[in-house]
């Protein structure tokens, strides 16, 4: 299979409708964000939101946005009010220390291309050339738990990858470099595929993170 050349770039006020387009088509309708929660994020923090394109067309997304470690602690088990419902506004702070990651879509057409993994390299290592940041932390989705209900989450991400089969998203950070730090239930409810629950990772510097890097 031929591997596409994918451009990457911040994104600019004129991209909200093409990312909810995007959104709509990688998420769950209850997940995916608004063009108004797109738009804010944009107003609030371009430099978080790294936008893939394939012969212009975008394929791809990264969202994240800079967080003290106050807003982890107090607002951590929440997506929404760690994300102030998706708009950033509230809780995106100017040279904070911990880079959070929001999310990374790509469209189902696309995918299988490691352009997920490229725009997630692009995020991770643009956030640790700012000089203020000491984490790189996201709550990403348990989405094979379900298959498994007969066993706690907590003994879930134990065994995903062991005897349980790789987890399609905790695995994928996981061959980036993250580790896994805690759990946290009900972190965003409406996340039916998820249980409502979360994996909290972090990733270290790149030069350290790479050599753990899994084939």
């Amino acid at each position: 299979m031929a591997h596409e050349r994918l451009t990457l770039r911040t994104a600019c006020p004129g991209d909200a409708a093409a990312l909810y387009q995007l959104e709509q088509n990688c998420w769950p309708q209850n997940l995916s964000a608004s063009s108004v929660q797109l738009a804010s994020r944009i107003h609030t923090f371009a430099g978080g939101q790294w936008l893939g394109e394939i012969d212009g067309q975008l394929v791809a997304y990264s969202s994240a946005q800079q967080i003290t470690v106050s807003t982890l602690e107090h607002s951590g088990h929440s997506y929404r009010d760690l994300t102030d419902h998706d708009r950033l506004v509230a809780t995106h702070t100017d040279n904070a220390e911990v880079h959070h990651l929001i999310g990374v879509s790509v469209h189902p057409q696309w995918r299988g291309r490691r352009l997920g993994r490229q725009i997630l390299d692009q995020q991770i290592t643009t956030a640790w050339k700012r000089p203020t940041t000491t984490r790189v932390v996201g709550f990403t989705r348990p989405v094979g738990h379900l298959s498994f209900p007969e066993i706690s989450l907590s003994e879930y991400v134990d065994r995903q990858g062991h005897d349980l089969p790789p987890d399609p998203v905790l695995s994928f950070h996981q061959r980036a470099g993250a580790r896994i730090l805690s759990i946290h239930e009900n972190f965003r409810p409406e996340d039916v595929q998820s249980g409502g629950s979360a994996v909290l990772i972090e990733y270290a510097p790149a030069d350290v993170s790479r050599e753990h890097e899994l084939p």
